[in-house]
């Protein structure tokens, strides 16, 4: 569904939704390219139910508007239970993903099975195409972000939480990591 044709009685306002979407933009620049969200949507400690719909109608004004927007969907499980489907196994990291995933047709995840990404918007396919030879290295989505010059926005959680970091130390092939 385009945002607006599925709310179209709504015009950037001071409602809740009208301002998430104010505030993601605010930190975006105004030219439309791609953005990695993080998130944790129970620090906004907001009781309204219908906040994770807010959430998505911002989501999918921004995708109207050209952007590609990727969500960590990670299954960190996947180093013990050996098991992933990119299509049944839930996000591990929150439930952003797991509703973009189910309430946008168009998105999809990617099959890493640990670092997987559910994406939405027009280089979605080009992200799916990636065949990575090492989860932060050459091929992997994080170079393709790193190329892409992709913004990243910390939505509700800190920037300690921010994956992309982790490319960096496998660049530098930091003795503390496992590769």
């Amino acid at each position: 569904l385009k945002a607006r044709k599925a709310f179209p009685e709504l015009q950037e306002d001071n409602t809740l939704r009208g301002i998430l979407l104010q505030q993601i933009r605010s930190v975006l620049p105004k030219e439309p390219s791609v953005a990695l969200i993080h998130s944790d949507l129970s620090n906004f400690k907001v009781k309204d139910k219908d906040f994770i719909w807010s959430i998505l109608y911002a989501v999918g004004v921004l995708v109207d508007e050209g952007w590609t927007l990727l969500f960590p969907s990670f299954t960190f499980s996947f180093c013990s239970e050996k098991f992933y489907s990119y299509k049944k196994s839930p996000s591990e990291t929150g439930i952003l993903a797991d509703k973009v995933l189910l309430n946008f047709p168009d998105a999809t995840r990617t099959a890493a099975p640990i670092y997987s990404f559910v994406s939405l918007g027009k280089k979605t396919s080009s992200i799916n195409s990636l065949l990575p030879k090492t989860t932060f290295g050459l091929g992997s989505v994080f170079e393709w972000l790193e190329k892409q010059n992709a913004q990243v926005v910390m939505l509700g959680c800190d920037w300690k939480y921010c994956t992309l970091f982790h490319r960096y130390e496998e660049l530098a092939a930091v003795k503390y990591r496992e590769f």
